[in-house]
C-alpha cells in the first residue's frame, strides 16, 4: 500500500518520472538545497502547456490528496480506539468460538492494514517534498484556487 502522494506523483507524472525525482532528492539532496531547482524545472516544463481548465482540475486533486493525507494521519487514533474497543467488547460478549475467531481476525487484520496506511502516510518524506514542489509548480501556473469564482 503506498501513500496517497505516492500515488498521485504517479499518476500526474508517470513511475518512471517518480522514480527519478525519488532517486534524485534521496541521493543528491545532501547537495541540492530544500527547492530542487531540478525537478522544479522538469515539472514544470511537463505542465507549462497543459490548458488551465485541466491545471485547475491538477490542482483541486492535489489539494484532496492533502486533505485526505491530513484525515488519514490525524483519524488514526480515533480508528485504532474505537477497534480495540470492539475487540474489548467482542472479549466480553464471548460468542460462540468459530464466531468468536472469525470476529477477532477480523478486527484484527483490519487494524493491521489502518496501521499500514498510517505509516505509509505519515513517514513518506520524499513523497512529502515531491508534493511540494508540485504544488509551487501549480501555485506558479496557475494562481487561481480550486474553487475559481466565475463572473
Amino acid at each position: 500500500m503506498a501513500s496517497v502522494f505516492k500515488k498521485l506523483v504517479r499518476k500526474e507524472f508517470g513511475v518512471e518520472n517518480y522514480e527519478r525525482y525519488c532517486r534524485y532528492l534521496l541521493y543528491e539532496s545532501e547537495r541540492v538545497n530544500l527547492q530542487n531547482p531540478m525537478i522544479y524545472e522538469d515539472m514544470y516544463h511537463f505542465l507549462e502547456s497543459k490548458d488551465k481548465q485541466v491545471l485547475r482540475f491538477m490542482k483541486g486533486r492535489l489539494e484532496d490528496t492533502m486533505l485526505q493525507g491530513f484525515i488519514i494521519c490525524k483519524g488514526f487514533t480515533t480508528k485504532l480506539s474505537a477497534a480495540l474497543g470492539t475487540m474489548f467488547f467482542v472479549l466480553l460478549m464471548q460468542p460462540a468460538r468459530p464466531f468468536f475467531e472469525l470476529l477477532l481476525l477480523a478486527i484484527g487484520i483490519g487494524i493491521v492494514l489502518k496501521t499500514h496506511e498510517y505509516i505509509a502516510n505519515k513517514y513518506c518524506y520524499v513523497d512529502v517534498r515531491l508534493i511540494l514542489i508540485y504544488k509551487n509548480v501549480l501555485d506558479r501556473l496557475c494562481p487561481e484556487g480550486k474553487h475559481e469564482q466565475r463572473t
